[in-house]
Order: structure tokens, then sequence, then C-alpha cells
């Protein structure tokens, strides 16, 4: 009796755990305000003179990332879908179909504007970088309402052979004021 009795609590628990959790979570990073958080990195010890002295440092693989991310951008903004795909390194996709899928559908949106706003290096190494850029899309959507998207989106890069591909992203989207 008390086993079944304490199997019950605990199912209890979990589907009221389970029918409250979408009313107790929250989405910390679309209650961001670009003008909170100054620092693209969201790092309290990284700052623009950190990541200009990390420029300073590694001057030749700043200069690639920069024109790599702006590339990567370009591809986008053209729905390059091929090009887009063949900025990240092949093996670090789990599913590089839903990738693909999910950039074909951002390229897909009407009047669809990208513009790259800020680079913010965090580590820059000969054949590995890590960085925070500040990104800004707009485009309208199913009802043909102008939508501006601002987000800061960040990059884990390892160049290959002489290349630089993106390994993983991590995007926090900004609140439009």
């Amino acid at each position: 009796m008390f086993r079944q009795l304490a199997i019950f609590i605990f199912f209890v628990q979990i589907g009221a755990g389970l029918w409250m959790s979408p009313l107790l979570a929250q989405d910390k990073d679309d209650e961001l305000k670009p003008t909170d958080h100054p620092k693209l990195s969201f790092d309290p010890h990284a700052s623009p003179e950190s990541s200009a002295s990390l420029e300073n440092q590694f001057p030749e693989q700043a200069a690639e990332i920069r024109a790599f991310i702006a590339a990567h951008v370009s591809r986008a903004h053209a729905r390059d879908i091929d090009g887009y795909m063949s900025d990240f390194v092949p093996t670090r996709l789990r599913h590089p179909e839903i990738q693909r899928d999910y950039a074909e559908r951002a390229m897909a949106l009407e009047d669809l504007q990208l513009s790259l706003v800020a680079i913010e290096f965090q580590q820059i190494q000969p054949r590995s970088a890590t960085l925070h850029t500040r990104q800004i899309a707009t485009y309208r959507d199913e009802h043909g309402q102008p939508v501006v998207d601002d987000a800061i989106i960040s990059y884990r890069l390892q160049k290959t052979d002489s290349q630089w591909q993106i390994q993983f992203t991590e995007r926090r989207r900004l609140a439009v004021e």
C-alpha cells in the first residue's frame, strides 16, 4: 500500500511539473534590450579594448575572420544556401538537414535585409576563434508587417586547411525597444 501511494505521489508531482513548467519557464534572452548590455559578449571580463588587443596580437587571423563573417552574412543575404552551408564544419552538424531547412526558411523571408553591426573577439588563436556579433535582420512577416530582429550571434570558428569554418553558433535575441 505504501509503495503504491509513493508511486502515485511521484507521478502526480511529475504531472504537475510538466503541466506547470510552461507557465514558469521564461526565455531570458527575449527580455534583453540592446541598451541593457552594451558589451556584445555578455561577459563581464570582455570589453571592446580586450577585443582590440586580440586583434593587435593576431592581425592576420582577425582580418581573415572579419572577412569570413562578412562573407557568411552576405551569403545568407544573397540566399546562397549552398555557400552558406559550406561555411559550417560538416562533422560538427548533428542534423545538417535541420540546419539547412532553418536557413532556407530564413532566407525565404519577404524583403529580408541583413546587417552586421559589430564584431567583438573573445578569443583568437592561429587556428581557432570565439567571437560575438550583433546582427540585425529586417523582413516582412506573413501579414506584410515589418519585423526587426536584433540579435547577438556568437561563433566558435576553426581554421581547416586554409579556410575558416563555423563549429557552432549561439543566438541571443535582443528585444526591440
